[in-house]
């Protein structure tokens, strides 16, 4: 399955959206206009200060030397020395301001994609690999980087150049020029032949670039598992595999690449001695002086500079278009899960009622139907235990309560409340959801725990964490509740962990709780120290227990078996038992051995 999944490459479609991506890049850019008129001002001195050398060179050539005059000659030294100066002063100048400002762009670009990703629903991140998003907030991002700092004012300057050194060398000699020109109409054809398919192989390079971060990225998140398999060769072989596609559509890339600057170099090259075929002659016939041949030698060398400098720019706009796309393919995404129009938020105060109302739902809509009409009501303050087969859809009853997920058809309601009506701040802010895998952020204990509650105190942390007997493995810690923990809590034991998300969720103090396995990663003993902890969490509040071990659920209000995308039975534990049905049956499985 990891294979064909990291095998295949994302699509793209030719939209209206990804053909303007340059245009929303450069909307980025347009906060920091001021900056970007300075470094312009900058890049005009600095062309000036080089434009200006090849008519002094001719001055010096016709006049200055002619004359005989040392003194005209030192001056004419002295001056140039300074232009060249003065343009690499200004270019010093130019490249810190844009740089900066560049780098300015990336954090806004970066900061709105990575805000978005926090408001995208669970359904976008369960079609999509972690590495392949992780790449397009880090390396793409990284890409437009040379672009919107010094790439388009380099471009801009670079054809406002091009525009004098034309004026200049039509003033010099408009036959030189027209001689230097003729072979510009082969190189404009060769590049709009060139753009189309420079531009699939990018997309096509950086496909097989996220395809390979997205495996990686898995088998780092995933090493325990790996290991525990023995399955490290066989993921060296994908990877290397992987790696191959990206190397050969690498080399196939540069290949085709590599006709491109010798193309325009063989342009210029031929363009030039055209011109110093027609000037000898010029020269030699007496139609113009050696001093014009001269500088405009020099204005030619410098035309096909900011021609090469474009056309290596173009390279790097199709490169970072394809980036780009991806970029605002992320940012369009819309979150299927947000506040609708005129949503308000829960009243303060809230009974609990939880109502199921011929609920249906299905993940995909044209997948098959997890849940069919369920209907049932918890009444405030209530404890309600779900059990069943995996995948039965007990995960989906609560997830529908969070409202992680929309439902097909029907309704759930909190308080009369339909979820779909009231703000997500309010409805998870007072539902609170405890998982069999929650996550430790790294950072001290004291930090994870506050993560429940940012404006909590020390001394409420640490109640938290004594009311569900975490306390005590804490002060074993090196250094207590200022301990460092690394990524994902790896330091401590699965128990441990869990505990931290107890104390987490008590201290956010939410009015309808949802335990999803939250005790399945703790062993026995420690699970009856905080039995009575959950039992005062739990007390007077409308709870959701979703529970393997029926020795957590056993004293729960209602226990309902999830099967076949509904509800089959639901009662008391001994009201199941009684009925000996499915229930029954789970029961005995469990404890045939101690009855």
């Amino acid at each position: 399955m990891a294979r064909n999944r990291y095998f295949e490459d994302e699509s793209f479609e030719e939209t209206k959206k990804s053909k303007t991506a340059l245009r929303r890049t450069l909307a980025f850019a347009l906060p920091y206009k001021k900056y970007f008129f300075i470094g312009l001002i900058y890049a005009l001195l600095a062309m000036g200060a080089s434009l200006i050398r090849p008519i002094m060179d001719k001055e010096l050539i016709d006049r200055v030397i002619p004359s005989g005059d040392p003194k005209q000659v030192v001056v004419f030294a002295a001056v140039l020395l300074l232009m060249m100066m003065a343009e690499v002063g200004f270019l010093t100048l130019r490249n810190y301001i844009l740089i900066k400002t560049g780098h300015r762009i990336i954090y806004d670009i970066r900061k709105k994609i990575f805000d978005h990703l926090q408001e995208l629903s669970f359904d976008y991140y369960d079609t999509r690999p972690g590495g392949k998003i992780f790449v397009r907030v880090t390396s793409y991002v990284n890409a437009l980087s040379g672009l919107l700092s010094t790439g388009l004012l380099t471009m801009v300057m670079d054809m406002l150049q091009l525009i004098v050194i034309v004026v200049m060398m039509l003033l010099l000699s408009p036959r030189l020029t027209l001689i230097s020109f003729l072979v510009c109409i082969p190189l404009i054809l060769f590049v709009r032949a060139f753009q189309g398919t420079m531009r699939y192989k990018w997309r096509s390079m950086n496909n097989k670039i996220s395809n390979c971060n997205a495996y990686m990225s898995e088998s780092i998140m995933g090493i325990g598992t790996i290991q525990s398999f023995d399955r490290q060769e066989l993921n060296k072989d994908i990877f290397n595999e992987l790696q191959t596609k990206v190397q050969d559509r690498w080399v196939n890339l540069i290949r085709y690449n590599s006709l491109f600057f010798p193309v325009i170099d063989m342009t210029g090259t031929v363009g030039t001695m055209l011109m110093y075929v027609l000037g000898f002659l010029l020269v030699t016939g007496g139609s113009i002086e050696l001093g014009t041949v001269v500088a405009f030698s020099g204005y030619l060398s410098r035309f096909w500079a900011p021609i090469n400098n474009i056309s290596s720019m173009y390279n790097t706009i199709v490169q970072t278009m394809s980036n780009a796309e991806r970029i605002f393919e992320t940012i369009d995404a819309e979150p299927t899960i947000r506040d609708k129009e005129g949503a308000v938020p829960l009243p303060e105060k809230l009974r609990g009622e939880v109502r199921f109302d011929h609920v249906n739902f299905s993940y995909e809509k044209e997948d098959r139907e997890i849940l069919h009409d369920v209907s049932f009501t918890a009444r405030p303050g209530g404890s309600y235990a779900l059990v069943g087969p995996t995948g039965a859809g007990k995960t989906t009853v609560v997830n529908l309560i969070s409202r992680f997920y929309d439902v097909d058809s029907g309704s759930v309601t909190i308080d009369g409340f339909d979820v779909r009506d009231v703000t997500l701040f309010s409805l998870r802010e007072r539902v609170g959801v405890l998982m069999q895998d929650n996550y430790i952020f790294s950072g001290t204990v004291m930090d994870n725990i506050r993560y429940g509650r940012l404006d909590a105190t020390d001394e409420e942390c640490v109640a938290a964490a004594k009311t569900v007997c975490a306390h005590d493995f804490i002060m074993r810690l090196p250094k207590d509740y200022q301990t460092a923990l690394n990524e994902g809590g790896t330091s401590l034991s699965a128990g441990e962990r869990q505990l931290l998300s107890f104390a987490r969720m008590i201290l956010a103090d939410p009015e309808i709780i949802i335990l999803d396995e939250a005790t399945s990663n703790i062993d026995t003993h420690t699970e009856l120290l905080i039995q009575s902890a959950i039992e005062r969490l739990l007390a007077g509040r409308t709870s959701f227990v979703i529970a393997h071990r029926l020795s957590t659920i056993k004293r729960s209000d209602c226990i309902m078996y999830v099967s076949d995308g509904g509800i089959a039975e639901r009662g008391t534990h001994e009201e199941l038992l009684a009925l000996k049905g499915r229930y029954y049956e789970l029961y005995q499985s469990q404890f045939r051995k101690n009855t």
